[in-house]
């Protein structure tokens, strides 16, 4: 079977509105990228302007690593495990291309 005829039978797995939240996804993912550019260099630049560069990069590095382990974290803990579960309990047959099977 070809990687993408596979891909098509995971994408009739999912719900229609699919393309919705990929473009929710899509623009959380770029605001959090901006805010995180943002925050980063506030704290540099208010460490900078009293001179000490290697404190404040020190300073902006750490603030991104907190940023990350919380949404790790918060990742964890706010999406529901039973969505993870259902999409486990879907199989490819690899012997027969559009076959899908429902395991339980």
């Amino acid at each position: 079977m070809r990687p993408h005829q596979q891909m098509h039978q995971y994408l009739m797995l999912l719900p229609d509105k699919v393309g919705e939240v990929a473009g929710v996804y899509k623009m959380a993912g770029s605001l959090g990228s901006a805010f995180g550019v943002a925050i980063s260099a506030t704290f540099y630049g208010a460490i900078a302007a009293n001179g000490n560069l290697e404190t404040a990069a020190t300073v902006g590095i750490i603030v991104n690593v907190i940023f990350g382990v919380l949404s790790i974290f918060s990742t964890i803990f706010l999406v529901p495990v039973k969505h993870l579960m259902l999409l486990k309990n879907y199989q490819l047959d690899p012997l027969a291309v559009g076959n899908v099977k429902r395991h339980i």
